[in-house]
Order: structure tokens, then C-alpha cells, then sequence
């Protein structure tokens, strides 16, 4: 760190977790750039990396204890002080005794952090109000600072806050307290652009105006002590409306709400309701869920199911809008799907994968994950749902159905069945030839091979994180998932153009979807042209001078093929004859599309989401559909004149619905530019 003329603020600040002292974190030039850096890439983890000692406001070195201490406990009792900080220019509004209700409950204060968290958990966290001589209010101490508010910076704010409560009620802070809270009038001369914040696994927070009268930030600041980042989708990262830690009610009287999968399965609230998956070497998992707002002790089934990919997992569970939960802001009684990293202390951001009706599935590479049954008329609700490797189980709702190995025909086949994946085994007899394998071997091979052409059937975007080459300023880890969200599009382009280190391994190729490879997106299935020559209307061709001449010569592509074989032009050509067959078949690979908005009223209907074309046929309503088929979907393919609409991916998703006439010219007149 930086003492003396020169040093520059990073816009960090350290919490000793001595005292609770706010140091902010300063640098020269080069210092606080590299520190900012390693905040960004990691080194520094807000939360969890201790630093050996600080060079305070006043210019002393202070030691800091190397030891990690976290103060707010996830489980048992949770000592709470609410601090409210009147200053000499501005006072807070509100009287002790109505926050003091809004914190701790009281007779016309129903909901509030320890109402929330005492449902939320069963009774396994119980927070409560500290009680001390000179306290103002229940768990309430109120102070008037020596400063002014105006132009003052928060850790001078908390620092000077914390002397004056600790010497009002003759004690030491932190202490016996596991949480405290502070509040101030706001932010002057500036409106504050935040509502609260949080030490991240720490145990202080500060809440700007009215904002601490709100059960669900006291609930989601709470949340960062205990170690939790925030919940949300790859668009936004508080965009999570079904979780605490996503974007939180703004309202004294509302937050009857908990949190995703990936974090009840970090808080461990629901013991004997966890369980795994891991579709690398298990067929199949057959569950029942049932929601954290309905759960008690003993019950049968599980919150969350974690399916373990690695760094990054999915946390799935059921999002049931009872109980505790009974004020959900978003897909209630629907089965979620959340991507997320955690740690023994930490649960970081978490994104929205998908949700699930019944029937509805979702899938990701070899795995899926599907919703057999859903029941909200008994309680608890519950969802049926099985996960399962697609190369080993069928996924059958009836019960597991693993895919048998085969066994020999009783006639030998002319010719051997090219297979996907090398075989486990050796075949009772040689073949002939062997078969060919779309994917090298685990064991080396004598020499080099040739790069395996690329194929409608390798679009698949594969799980895991990794770091790229010549990604702009940040090299830090990345996945598929994330860049298929991204909006950006010259951000995107230049992740997509790079190479994954350390293998040289083309984006395009590990990505295919989210970058937009040119095969994913053309058409779908068998839909690709010959490479053959072949004689039509009395010249030789190719499909590529098909694509040419098409135009001058419309009855070409309705031509016969030469030497005659039943078969037309289009039948060879059909992507350079714009076949029906694949113009208007729906593709089969995942897109993302933006946000759906209310045109009346504004209001986001959906935020900006991945969606697959069979999923647009649950959309009951005919005029909703039409809506999200027009939307725009995120891709970059630079061979298209511009942004891609959902209805080039699901031509016949749109053509089976009721739309005007002007809507279909316009599809048209957009799909040919495009193809």
C-alpha cells in the first residue's frame, strides 16, 4: 500500500477484522491499478483475502490479523446492533422507535430480517436484538457524530459511528455482536447511488435513508456478511428475481422471499434435502423437490440438487411461492436451474440458467434435465424431475430407463455403423475397415491428424470455464455461457475471434453457439449441400453455382438432376435453394433473447433469456408468442446483415401462429437477406 504525497484512492476500502475499522486501500499510480486488477482477476477476493497490514486514514501502519474470522453466522443465533447516525448538518428522519420495529419486528411490523430469515431457514438462524444499558430502542443505539455528512466518505462515516456507539454503551464492537447495521440520512450533495451495502463475510452494513426500513435489503445485506455475492441472469447480475440476492423488494411490508438453489444449498438450512448429480459417471437421478418456503424437518424430497460439472456447477430446485416464499416476484412454482461457483465460505454470483414447466427440459452438452410432474394442490408442493446423461438413460418420467448395451445382430451388417465415440470395447470380429469416430482417442496417436471437419452435430456449446488470447484488456477465465449473454458485440467478437489457452483451440469451435459458427446457424439437420457435380438443365453445376445462377434461372433449383435419379436440383442443393424442408424447419441449438416489455405500461414482461424453439410452443397465448418470435436474440455471425430475430432460428414457430400479412413479408423479405 501507499503512504505519504502521490497515493491515489483505489476505491477500496479493507475491513479490519480486529475492530471492524474501515481502512481505505490506497496506491501510487502503478499501485492502485495492479490492485484494482487483482480485485478484477481474482487475487483479490472481497471477503476472503486477509491483508497482512494497511497503512490507515491518519498515515500509521496498522497489523492486521492474518486470520480469518467471519462474524455473521449462517446457523444458530445472530447478535444484531442497529446504529442510527444523526450528523451536524443532517439527521435521520425516522424515530428510533419505528426503525427499531422495522429491524426486529414489533406489533405493526410483521416482516422484516428477523422474520425472513427465522422462515427461511426452519428456525435455523434466529437473529435478535442485543440488549445493553443506554440503548434507545430495542437493539437500537442512536448517535450524533462530530462531522458533517455533506461531502463525507463512508468509512470516515462508519468509523466515527462505531466510537461513538461503543462509547455510549460502554462496550467494544464487534464483541458479543455478530451484525451491525448502520443508517444514515443519505448522501449529500449527490443522491446516493445505492440503497445499502455490505462487507462481503464481514459484519458490517450501512443503510442509505428509508432504505433500512425494508425487510428484503436488510435480508439481502444481511446475505453479504454471511458470504454471499449476488443473484442474477447473464444480463444483469441482481437481475435474479427469485432470490434474496438478486434485486430485493424496495418496501417496508413486503419480502417473504428466500434464496435460489445455489445459495439455500450454500446456507445448508435444509438438512437431509441435499443431494447430488453427476452425469460424468451416474446414468441418472430420479427426485422429488419441494421449496424452501414449505420445508420442515423430515419431509421427503429435496431443495436442491447440485449436478456437478466442475468449477461452475448447476444447482437445481423448486421455486414454490408458499410459506416463507409466498411473495416470490418471479417464475413461482416453476423448477430453476442456476449456475454458480461456491466455496466453503463464499457462494459467488449465481445466474439463471432456465426454468421449468412441466414437461419442459433443459439441456447442456450430454446432460438434461427435465420436469416430469408438478403438484401445488397438496402441501407440500412438489416437482418430479429426472437429470440424467443422455448417452446412458433415456430420461423416461416413468421410472430409470438406462440404455441397454446392445448386443450382436443375428445377421452381420454389410457394412459396420459409423460410430460418434470410440467403442469401450474391442468388436467380437474384425471389420474391414474401422469404424471412423467424430472425436480423436484418449490414447496418443502415432502421428498427426487431420482436423475433423466441422458439423451440425458438434453444436454444442461444452461446459467449464477458460481463459482465451487477444480477449481486449481482461484474460481472465471465461465460459460459453457467459459469452452467449453477452450483448456487447464487439466485446463478444473479440472473445469469439481469439484461442483458448493453452490448447490453441479455436473459439469458434468451443463455442460454436454462443459464437455463432456459421454451420449452427445456417440450417438445420441434414440440410447442407453437395459437394458432388452434377448435370441440370443441359450444363454441368455445382451447388455453389447454383447459389449463383438461381436468380437469372428461376425453374433451376425445380430442375432434374442428371443423370436422372428421381431427384431435383433442390433435393441436392437445398441450402442453395433455400429448400422449405430447411427454411422453415426450427433449429435445434439454444439461443438467448433480449428483454420482452409491456409497449403500454413499460414494464419488463421476460429479461433477456436462453430459449430453445420447442419451448416457444408452450407459449398459450398466440399474441405473446408473436411478441418473443420478433425479439432479438444475441449472435454476432458476421454473414448476417444484422441483428438476428428469434423468428430466423424458429421459422415454424412463427408460420403456425396467427400473424398479419405485413408481418410475413416482412419475415420473408428478412430471412432470404439473411440465408
Amino acid at each position: 500500500m501507499c503512504l505519504g504525497e502521490g497515493c491515489s484512492d483505489t476505491g477500496l476500502v479493507c475491513e479490519s477484522l480486529e475492530d471492524g475499522t474501515v481502512h481505505t486501500v490506497r496506491g501510487d499510480a502503478a499501485g492502485g491499478d495492479s490492485v484494482r486488477a487483482a480485485v478484477g482477476d481474482g487475487t483479490l477476493v472481497s471477503g476472503v483475502t486477509a491483508l497482512s497490514e494497511v497503512v490507515d486514514n491518519s498515515g500509521d501502519l496498522v497489523p492486521l490479523s492474518a486470520q480469518r474470522k467471519v462474524f455473521a453466522p449462517m446457523t444458530g443465533d445472530s447478535k444484531l446492533l442497529l446504529v442510527i447516525i444523526d450528523t451536524l448538518d443532517y439527521k435521520v428522519e425516522y424515530s428510533t422507535s419505528k426503525l427499531s420495529s422495522d429491524v426486529f419486528g414489533g406489533p405493526d411490523d410483521r416482516v422484516n430480517v428477523v422474520s425472513i430469515f427465522r422462515g427461511c431457514s426452519s428456525g435455523q438462524l434466529r437473529v435478535y436484538p442485543g440488549v445493553e444499558p443506554g440503548m434507545d430502542a430495542v437493539g437500537t443505539v442512536r448517535v450524533t457524530i462530530p462531522m458533517n455528512l455533506t461531502n463525507a466518505e463512508d468509512d470516515d462515516i462508519i468509523n466515527a459511528a462505531r466510537v461513538a456507539a461503543q462509547q455510549k454503551l460502554n462496550i467494544s464492537l464487534p464483541g458479543t455482536y455478530q451484525n451491525v447495521y448502520y443508517t444514515k440520512a443519505g448522501c449529500y450533495p449527490a443522491k446516493c447511488e445505492f440503497a445499502a451495502y455490505a462487507f462481503v463475510g464481514g459484519y458490517q452494513a450501512m443503510f442509505n435513508g428509508k432504505f433500512i426500513q425494508d425487510a428484503a435489503v436488510q435480508a439481502h445485506e444481511h446475505g453479504h456478511n454471511m458470504g454471499m455475492d449476488h443473484s442474477g441472469t447473464y444480463s444483469r447480475d441482481k437481475g435474479d428475481k427469485t432470490c434474496l440476492m438478486g434485486n430485493p423488494f424496495f418496501k417496508d411490508e413486503l419480502g417473504l422471499i428466500c434464496f435460489n438453489p445455489a445459495k439455500s444449498w450454500f446456507l445448508d438450512w435444509y438438512p437431509g434435502s441435499y443431494t447430488t448429480f453427476d452425469p460424468a459417471s451416474e446414468s441418472a437421478l430420479y427426485t422429488k423437490l419441494v421449496g424452501a418456503g414449505e420445508w420442515t424437518e423430515g419431509i421427503a424430497g429435496n431443495v436442491t440438487i447440485k449436478v456437478e460439472l466442475g468449477e461452475y456447477d448447476l444447482f437445481v430446485g423448486f421455486n414454490r411461492a408458499a410459506g416463507a416464499n409466498i411473495e416470490n416476484r418471479k417464475y413461482s412454482d416453476e423448477v430453476m436451474v442456476i449456475e454458480s461457483k461456491l466455496s466453503r465460505r463464499r457462494a459467488f454470483q449465481s445466474y439463471i440458467e432456465d426454468h421449468l414447466l412441466q414437461e419442459q427440459s433443459y439441456t447442456w452438452g450430454t446432460l438434461t434435465i427435465k420436469v416430469c410432474k408438478i403438484d401445488i394442490t397438496v402441501v407440500p408442493g412438489y416437482a418430479d424431475v429426472v437429470m440424467y446423461n443422455n448417452n446412458r438413460s433415456n430420461g423416461d418420467c416413468a421410472g430409470s430407463t438406462p440404455f441397454p448395451t446392445p448386443s450382436p445382430t443375428s445377421q452381420p451388417t454389410s457394412q459396420p455403423d459409423p460410430t460418434r465415440r470410440p467403442t469401450t470395447s474391442p468388436t467380437s470380429q474384425p471389420t474391414s475397415q474401422p469404424d471412423p469416430t467424430r472425436r480423436p482417442t484418449t490414447s496418443p496417436t502415432p502421428g498427426p491428424k487431420k482436423k475433423e471437419p466441422f458439423s451440425p452435430e458438434d453444436c454444442v456449446d461444452r461446459p467449464g470455464s477458460f481463459s482465451v488470447t487477444d480477449a481486449g484488456p481482461s484474460d481472465s477465465p471465461t465460459t460459453c455461457r457467459k459469452i452467449h449473454f453477452m450483448w456487447d458485440r464487439t466485446a463478444r467478437a473479440s472473445l469469439c475471434a481469439s484461442t483458448v489457452q493453452p490448447t490453441g483451440e479455436h473459439m469458434i469451435r468451443r463455442c460454436p453457439v454462443a459464437c455463432a459458427n456459421r454451420v449452427c446457424y445456417s440450417f438445420v439437420g441434414t440440410c447442407r449441400d453437395s459437394s458432388e457435380s452434377f448435370e441440370a438443365r443441359k450444363k454441368e453445376r455445382d451447388c455453389n453455382s447454383v447459389w449463383e445462377e438461381k436468380g437469372d434461372d428461376p425453374e433451376l433449383c425445380l430442375s432434374n438432376v442428371r443423370p436422372l435419379s428421381g431427384r431435383l436440383v433442390q433435393d441436392v442443393c437445398p441450402v442453395a435453394c433455400q429448400n422449405i424442408k430447411c427454411t422453415c424447419a426450427d433449429k435445434e441449438i439454444p439461443f438467448v433473447s433480449v428483454a420482452s416489455y409491456n409497449s403500454d405500461t413499460n414494464q419488463e414482461i421476460e429479461p433477456a433469456r436462453e430459449r430453445r424453439c420447442s419451448q416457444l410452443y408452450g407459449i398459450k397465448q398466440w399474441e405473446y408468442r408473436n411478441l418473443v418470435c420478433l425479439l432479438d436474440i444475441y449472435a454476432i455471425t458476421p454473414y448476417f446483415g444484422s441483428t438476428l430475430k428469434v423468428f430466423y432460428m424458429c421459422p415454424k414457430v412463427l408460420h403456425g401462429t396467427a400473424y398479419d400479412r405485413e408481418t410475413a413479408r416482412t419475415f420473408w423479405k428478412i430471412f432470404f437477406r439473411y440465408s
